[in-house]
């Protein structure tokens, strides 16, 4: 949901040609601006020349012509969706200058105009408010800054919007989560599938919550927003400044998160990974096992209906109906 335009074929290509590597889909850059997210995360643990010499090529939308560049832009890199950034720092210890609303509803209404599905970034609850009420799509955070109101759910409701909660992130932000990550770090089942500079990584935490931010928050927030019949649907925010995440061990975990702590049942939780975030992320051809659809498939040993943990239980993986390379051994 943040990429460096440059990367982007390169990538898109290497997902194509390669059944080993995952599919790709991409925002490419996001709407940024100067000063704004995710400028501080990234700065927090890497503040080389290099690191912020790419920062400076990155977008600074400052009015309507800008707006329609950057869509133009996206329309040429051929990107999936919108990202749009809307961070206000309640709840961080780092306060990004945040975008004008009606910056972001330019953006979001353009984007619309041209097809495009649209999804922000926010983790304080007053941020997330008032990026729905602008008319975005989906929320690719939940928020940890305070506890959630009927005037967030009401928000989602609203704009039939989704939620993409990053708990795991979430529990990296504050540091609560930095023992679950541990655990999962060190389990013998993925030790072949992570390498050591992934579980040092897995093993940090992001660190940026202040004292007011609190996990359960977010927790809350999903269960909230479950009971109120809105889309939750299933990512986990991996990428490499964001520490205290893996990639795809994190989906595992996040999995986990919603059943042992927002109430998803197994069957609910695996739905939220598969056939609905499919759906919300207008991935038509893929998610459900259905003839004609993509033969993306995983094979686990025990059925992760009785116990959501047996997912990380790995002994296939295809892409295409292709069996990935790393499994070649494990397939009994």
């Amino acid at each position: 949901m943040h990429q460096e335009v440059e990367n982007v074929p390169i990538l898109r290509a290497q997902a194509a040609q390669d059944t080993d590597s995952a599919d790709f889909k991409t925002s490419s850059v996001s709407a940024t601006i100067l000063g704004g997210w995710p400028e501080a995360v990234i700065t927090a643990h890497d503040k080389s020349e290099e690191t912020r010499a790419k920062i400076a090529t990155w977008p600074n939308l400052r009015n309507r012509a800008d707006v329609d560049a950057y869509i133009q832009d996206r329309i040429n890199d051929k990107a999936d969706y919108i990202k749009l950034m809307h961070e206000d720092g309640n709840g961080l210890i780092v306060k990004p200058t945040m975008p004008s609303l009606e910056l972001q509803k330019s953006l979001i209404d353009t984007a619309h105009k041209h097809g495009f599905l649209t999804v922000a970034h926010a983790t304080s609850l007053q941020g997330t408010i008032d990026i729905l009420r602008a008319g975005v799509d989906g929320l690719t955070h939940t928020f940890c800054d305070k506890p959630p109101t009927k005037e967030v759910i009401d928000a989602y409701l609203a704009n039939n919007a989704h939620c993409n909660p990053t708990l795991v992130a979430i529990g990296s932000l504050t540091t609560e989560g930095q023992k679950e990550q541990e655990t999962y770090a060190h389990d013998p089942r993925v030790q072949k599938l992570l390498s050591a500079e992934g579980k040092k990584r897995l093993c940090a935490c992001m660190g940026l919550g202040n004292d007011s931010s609190r996990v359960e928050y977010a927790y809350q927030s999903v269960r909230d927003l479950k009971a109120a019949g809105v889309d939750v649907i299933l990512g986990s925010d991996s990428a490499g400044p964001a520490l205290g995440t893996a990639f795809g061990l994190s989906a595992h975990q996040e999995l986990a998160a919603l059943v042992k702590k927002c109430g998803f049942t197994p069957k609910e939780a695996l739905r939220s990974g598969t056939a609905l975030v499919a759906r919300r992320l207008r991935l038509h051809d893929r998610g459900r096992i259905v003839e004609g659809l993509r033969a993306d498939l995983v094979l686990v040993e025990g059925n992760p209906l009785d116990n959501i943990d047996n997912t990380l239980n790995l002994r296939g993986v295809w892409k295409k109906g292709t069996l990935c390379s790393t499994y070649s051994d494990l397939l009994m």
